[in-house]
């Protein structure tokens, strides 16, 4: 047997200019396909990368004829205040959700959560006088302070008409419903303007804390505990590294003449614990509050202890200020990268991971905090917090920046408070924090409303699986994500145009769409162009590479033809001949095959760049190399077709007398 290949062996040789062809041949189908299977299954790979890598989405303003209240009326009718961006309590998505575009509907959720022992904080102070970084505003309105006053004589604080007035008092604190909060030894209540709201039940109860039928004053005595409600109660607070405890920074900072910065607010009419928030409407920075008439069922903001100890509204006034000095805003989502913020790169993973798609689905109890808050709280990644949900109403969906001469802050709208009507804690458990991002600033608005964008740092989000019984809320653009199909923005657009929510139609809501593919269509038709283009490769060197095979082999095959006779004649078997053929067409198809699988693999890469030289993102990284694993098994393809081809070519004639095979002047 090894002598019959060492014949065929030195046949093969034997004809060098025939055997050099034969392996040019070979070598260039080889490569040729192999480059052309590689770009092929990368350009399969780059669009599945970004299907996966890429999301669009539609945000929605929802515009109409409404009235103080935001609801919908006719233009002519006399409540009306024009058209204006709103938000609303109710819309029908289904006729969305049933376009073949629409992939989901992501409608968030905004609710309070109660959390022991955490105090929320409103921002950083930055008022251009150079604080240090730890200096912050809480959120410590309706803090419940029991005290007594450090005087002598009784204290008087006049209650005039359209006249604000101020009056410091030194005091001791006996006790508040916040213990993280430390205040000074004195306060400066605010009492602002209402003597001409007053009704009769404020008057009374002015009489009963004077305890005389004076009611033009409030008056204040020595050795007597007294409760308050405070409201706007601090500003500038830092937090002892060793206690934890926030400390009132106020009279540190004489340069602050205002004195709403020196003050503790006090509210002679009603409270919104008791009543109705007031509701609002933006629209270019302008704003209209709904009409609701002040609720004087609330206890007095001020009272005597020994009152307010056997007051069962008291206590009810207490627990709902405890729950709401310690609140949280929480936003509850099915997929945070869908928030248009993140979308569009205004919000990135600073820490830990993100929630996963099981997560969301099964409701597990984690969620994801900024990094600012997660700096102010002292929270990580890994820590619990008990949370205690709550429905909240009275947020605004804008960016509010105060500025004046003493202070440059934004304002965050989205704060809860717990009201005696909110219905009491639909969910409570514990919710580990298992990512921390960040937020970057976010200026390209181009014709989309600010509102869209709007992300409040101080919001914790959490999957809304995690809380099943949450009631409905509010629609307002940003809490509503529309996710559509890559690449179907176009016939989204034809669609609710066709179905008329774009028109301005009287009596009806008009909704403006604006579209983010976070650049999908600016590289979608580069790589499918090379799709399409590598399928055509990948057809035309097949088909090359088939017809190099089959003309190679069949050549091949006879030229050893008259050898098989000869060694048929010697004696040898029809196997001997078939092996040592085969044998020596795997050597050189071998030889072919595995240098033009080298240069087939290395032409990838420069092919592959040059070809996706136009498509440009930073977002994924593009596939343009060889796969090593297909290239290898597409040059052991080649072999192994080379060697099957050759084989029924030589099967056609091996059984042939020895004479047969022999040359006619040869026989």
């Amino acid at each position: 047997m090894k002598t019959a290949i060492q014949i065929f062996l030195k046949q093969t040789q034997r004809g060098t200019k025939r055997l050099v062809l034969q392996l040019i041949l070979l070598c260039t189908a080889v490569a040729f396909f192999v480059v052309s299977l590689n770009l092929y299954s990368n350009s399969m790979r780059n669009l599945q990368t970004m299907e996966k890598a890429y999301t669009s989405i539609a945000t929605m303003e929802i515009y109409g004829y409404v009235n103080t209240a935001g609801e919908l009326v006719h233009p002519g009718d006399e409540p009306s205040v024009g058209y204006h961006w709103l938000s609303v309590e109710d819309y029908d998505f289904s006729p969305l959700l049933a376009l073949d575009s629409v992939k989901n509907i992501d409608l968030r959720t905004r609710v309070g959560a109660y959390i022991p022992g955490h105090t929320p904080c409103y921002s950083v102070i930055d008022n251009g006088f150079n604080l240090p970084d730890e200096w912050i505003q809480l959120s410590a309105n309706y803090n419940v302070i029991r005290f007594v006053l450090d005087i002598e004589e009784p204290f008087v604080i006049p209650l005039l008409e359209n006249k604000r007035q101020e009056a410091s008092v030194p005091l001791h604190i006996l006790e508040t419903s916040n213990p993280l909060l430390k205040y000074p030894e004195y306060f400066s209540f605010i009492i602002p303007s209402y003597k001409q709201l007053l009704d009769a039940r404020v008057l009374d109860d002015i009489r009963r804390l004077n305890r005389s039928d004076v009611t033009d004053s409030i008056i204040l005595y020595p050795e007597v505990e007294y409760v308050l409600s405070a409201q706007n109660c601090g500003t500038v607070w830092t937090k002892d590294p060793e206690t934890g405890v926030y400390i009132w920074e106020t009279d540190t900072l004489p340069y602050i003449q205002n004195a709403f910065y020196r003050g503790i607010g006090l509210r002679l009419s009603g409270t919104n614990f008791f009543g109705e928030y007031e509701t609002g409407y933006y629209k270019n920075g302008g704003y209209w509050p709904e009409l609701v008439s002040g609720d004087m069922s609330a206890p007095f903001a001020l009272q005597r202890y020994e009152d307010a100890k056997v007051d069962p509204e008291w206590a009810e006034y207490v627990k709902c200020g405890e729950y709401s000095g310690n609140s949280f805003a929480v936003t509850l989502t099915e997929d945070i990268t869908l928030l248009s913020a993140w979308h569009q790169g205004a919000m990135y993973l600073n820490e830990g991971r993100m929630i996963t798609a099981e997560e969301y689905a099964s409701g597990a109890k984690v969620c994801m905090v900024s990094a600012e808050m997660a700096d102010y709280q002292d929270w990580q990644v890994g820590d619990t917090l008990d949370m205690h949900l709550y429905a909240f109403d009275g947020f605004y969906d804008k960016t509010s920046i105060i500025k004046d001469n003493y202070h440059s802050i934004q304002n965050n709208l989205t704060t809860p408070y717990y009201m005696q009507n909110c219905g009491g804690f639909f969910e409570e458990d514990t919710y580990e924090i298992v990512g921390i991002f960040g937020i970057r600033e976010f200026t390209d608005f181009g014709d989309t409303a600010p509102e869209v964008f709007y992300t409040p740092w101080n919001t914790i989000y959490i999957p809304a699986n995690a809380a099943p019984n949450a009631p409905e809320g509010p629609i307002q653009p940003s809490l509503i994500t529309i996710e559509l199909e890559n690449g179907s923005i176009d016939a989204f657009k034809a669609a609710v145009e066709e179905m008329g929510l774009t028109e301005q139609v009287l009596g009806e809501y008009e909704i403006k769409f604006s579209y983010f593919d976070q650049g999908y269509s600016k590289i979608a038709g580069g790589l499918q162009e090379m799709n399409r283009n590598a399928k055509i490769l990948l057809g035309l060197s097949a088909a090359l590479l088939a017809v190099t095979m089959i003309l190679t082999a069949f050549l091949f095959s006879r030229q050893h033809k008259h050898s098989v006779g000869i060694l048929r004649m010697l004696g040898g078997s029809k196997g001997q001949a078939f092996t040592a053929i085969l044998a020596c067409a795997a050597t050189v198809v071998t030889a072919g095959g595995v240098i033009g699988t080298i240069l087939g693999g290395a032409l990838t890469q420069s092919v592959g760049a040059s070809i996706l030289g136009d498509v440009e993102t930073a977002a994924v990284e593009l596939a343009t190399g060889a796969n090593a694993a297909l290239t290898a098994l597409s040059g052991l393809g080649c072999v192994v077709l080379f060697l099957a081809l050759t084989a029924i070519f030589t099967a056609t004639y091996i059984s042939k007398e020895p004479r047969a095979l022999l040359p006619e002047d040869k026989g």
